[in-house]
């Protein structure tokens, strides 16, 4: 385990925070966070840390969450992308709560880490990506959006199927002006 940079370095101990015009894609399904960076031509990295990332079961959940914020915010140190956009989910009936509380608590996470190193978080909603992947069926499913967007792509990557290939139809829907739920530029904070 590598310590998490402080708020002036990168993670490579290159220099302070510079971030690129890169849009890290998010989706949120089973206790992972699938993940997806796009760089400005709507290319996608393919770095196997950059597949999908979760909270460790095996610790206490305190120290479960507070791990999962410094990897979070590693990641975003090392590949410093400008925004983050996170596919909103659907659902929006018959949680668990514990699901629900898990899905609240890395989505924050994902929130807490943009503000600390300063790029913007935008929350997508699906239909505004379903437009804009010219999914036109009027009762679309995430699988229509995974065939639109693999279309974008050579060769579907690891957990590409319905999983990761969300992320990248949030990290595309913004770069193609999705109207996101929620846009912030937040200014960094201190988090111990």
């Amino acid at each position: 385990l590598r310590a998490a940079p402080t708020s002036d370095d990168a993670s490579d101990g290159s220099g302070p925070w510079a971030p690129t015009n890169r849009i890290l894609g998010v989706h949120l399904a089973a206790g992972f966070a699938y993940l997806a960076l796009v760089d400005p031509l709507n290319t996608l990295i393919d770095d196997s840390e950059l597949r999908r990332i979760s909270v460790s079961p095996y610790m206490a959940s305190t120290d479960a969450r507070r791990d999962f914020y410094g990897r979070v915010r590693q990641l975003l140190r090392g590949h410093q992308p400008a925004t983050i956009a996170l596919l909103h989910t659907r659902q929006a009936a018959n949680w668990v709560y514990g699901a629900a509380f898990a899905r609240a608590a890395m989505e924050v996470t994902f929130m807490i880490a943009a503000a600390d190193v300063g790029c913007k978080y935008a929350l997508i909603k699906q239909g505004s990506a379903a437009k804009l992947l010219q999914v036109t069926d009027r009762k679309w499913t995430s699988a229509d959006l995974t065939a639109a967007v693999t279309k974008q792509v050579s060769g579907p990557p690891l957990y590409w199927s319905g999983k990761r290939s969300l992320a990248f139809v949030a990290a595309a829907a913004f770069a193609l002006g999705a109207e996101p739920a929620d846009v912030e530029s937040v200014p960094a904070i201190a988090m111990p």
